[in-house]
C-alpha cells in the first residue's frame, strides 16, 4: 500500500508514525520500507548507502524470512546467497555488454581470477553443465561437470572427457593455427598468418584434411611418432612409431580394405606418383614410356650398383672394385642412384626403385636372350658331334 501523506501544513498525527514504523519493521500490507522516487539530475542517487567506519567493512545485508542472506555488500566484495537471475534486460539496439567487469591487476606475485566457479559435485546429473552459453536454445560453448568441452554442440555418446566441434554446414577451416612470425602469402588456401589447418575434405561427404603451410624451402607438414621401445617385428603384426591405416565401412562398422585395393597414395599435387595396395604391393608412375636402357649393359649396371651402394668391406665391393670408376657416372646419368657424396652432403645413396626396377627386367631380358643364344650354339654343337663321320 501506498503511504497515506500528511498534507502541507497538517500536523503529523500517531498514524503516520505508526505507518512508517509498520513499513520498516515489515508488517504486512503496511507498504514499501523504501518507495522509488524519481531523480533528475546525474549526481544524486535514489539511495545512498555509506559504512563511515573503515573497520567495520560491511554496508548492506539482505535476509529472507528464515535469516539466511540474500546478499551482503561490503567493501572487499558483493556476495550473494541465492542465484544470480538477469532477465527482461529489453531489446538492445546498439552496442552494449551485458556483463562487464573492469579490473586493474597489479601484483606479480599474485594469481588473478576474473570469473572464478568452484562447484561441489556432490550428486548430479552426467548432463549438468559448469557453464552453458547459448543463443536462443542452441548451445554455442559449454562445459559440463564431467569434463566435456562443446562448441556448438551439447552431446556426444562417444567422449568421456575432451573437446566435441561442431561447425554445423559450414565447409571451411574447423581448427586454424595463427602466428604473427608466419606470413607465407598463400592466401587462396588460408590466411598469410595461417601455419595450420583441419577442414573438412567435402562439403557432402566429408572426409578430413590436416594442412601445414610455411614460408620457407622444403618443410610444411612434420608428423612425429615417439615411443620407448623399438620394435623389430617383420610380420603382419609389426608395429612402429608412427602407423598410417586404411579401413573400409561394413554396415556400421569399419573393416580392413578388401585384397588388391588401394591402401594408400602419395601424389604431386593431385596427380598420384605413388599407390600402396591392401595386398603389400606397391606401384609408381614411371610416366608414359618403360625405359629399357637398351644403350647399357644392363648386369654390369647392377653389378656396379650394388657395388656402389655396399658397405666398406663388403665382397661385392671388393670383387666388382674395378667398375666403380666408370659405371658410377653412367649410374648417375641414368638416374638410377643419387650418391650425395660432395661437399657438406650426407654421403647418403638414394635409389630410384622404379628405374631399378626396370634395370632388373632389362638384365633378365638380356641374360634370357643370351641364353637363348648359347642353348641354340649347344644345340648345333651337340648335333655336329652327334653327326656320323664321314665315309664311315
Amino acid at each position: 500500500m501506498a503511504f497515506t501523506r500528511p498534507a502541507t501544513g497538517e500536523n503529523i498525527q500517531a498514524q503516520h508514525i505508526t505507518q512508517i514504523t509498520d513499513a520498516w519493521e515489515g508488517v504486512s500490507g503496511s507498504g514499501n520500507r523504501v518507495q522509488n522516487v524519481q531523480v533528475s539530475d546525474s549526481s544524486n542517487y535514489v539511495e545512498d548507502i555509506q559504512n563511515l567506519d573503515s573497520t567495520n567493512s560491511y554496508g548492506l545485508r539482505v535476509r529472507d524470512s528464515s535469516s539466511n542472506v540474500i546478499a551482503t555488500f561490503a567493501l572487499a566484495a558483493v556476495t550473494l546467497g541465492k542465484k544470480l537471475v538477469m532477465t527482461g534486460l529489453g531489446t538492445f539496439t546498439t552496442a552494449a555488454n551485458m556483463l562487464d567487469i573492469a579490473a586493474t591487476w597489479n601484483g606479480a606475485a599474485a594469481s588473478f581470477n576474473a570469473i572464478k566457479a568452484v562447484i561441489t559435485n556432490t550428486a548430479s546429473a552426467a548432463t549438468s553443465w559448469i557453464i552453458t552459453l547459448q543463443t536462443a536454445s542452441a548451445t554455442v560453448f559449454g562445459v559440463t561437470i564431467g569434463g566435456k568441452a562443446f562448441l556448438n554442440d551439447d552431446a556426444n555418446t562417444n567422449m568421456t572427457q575432451g573437446l566435441t566441434i561442431n561447425q554445423g554446414a559450414s565447409d571451411d577451416e574447423i581448427l586454424a593455427f595463427k602466428s604473427s612470425d608466419v606470413a607465407h602469402g598463400i592466401t587462396t588456401a588460408t590466411e598469410t598468418d595461417t601455419f595450420g589447418t583441419v577442414d573438412k575434405l567435402s562439403a557432402i561427404d566429408g572426409g578430413m584434411r590436416l594442412r601445414g603451410l610455411s614460408e620457407g624451402t622444403g618443410l610444411a607438414l612434420i608428423l612425429d611418432g615417439v615411443n620407448t621401445t623399438d620394435d623389430g617385428t617383420r610380420s603382419t603384426v609389426a608395429v612402429a612409431p608412427i602407423h598410417l591405416r586404411g579401413f573400409v565401412k561394413s554396415g556400421t562398422t569399419a573393416v580392413a580394405c578388401s585384397a588388391n585395393n588401394n591402401l594408400a597414395v602419395i601424389q604431386a599435387g593431385s596427380t598420384t606418383r605413388f599407390i600402396f595396395d591392401s595386398d603389400g604391393d606397391s606401384h609408381q608412375d614411371v610416366g608414359t614410356a618403360w625405359t629399357t636402357f637398351d644403350t647399357h649393359d644392363d648386369v654390369a649396371l647392377l653389378t656396379a650398383l650394388s657395388a656402389e651402394v655396399s658397405r666398406d668391406g663388403d665382397p661385392i665391393r671388393q670383387e666388382f672394385g674395378y667398375f666403380l670408376k666408370e659405371r658410377r657416372t653412367e649410374l648417375e646419368e641414368a638416374k638410377l642412384v643419387r650418391f650425395n657424396d660432395g661437399s657438406g652432403q650426407d654421403g647418403h645413396a638414394f635409389v630410384n626403385m622404379s628405374k631399378l626396377l626396370m634395370l632388373t627386367v632389362g638384365a633378365v631380358r638380356q641374360v634370357g636372350r643370351e641364353n637363348a643364344a648359347l642353348r641354340t650354339q649347344l644345340a648345333e654343337i651337340h648335333r655336329m658331334l652327334s653327326a656320323p663321320a664321314a665315309g664311315a
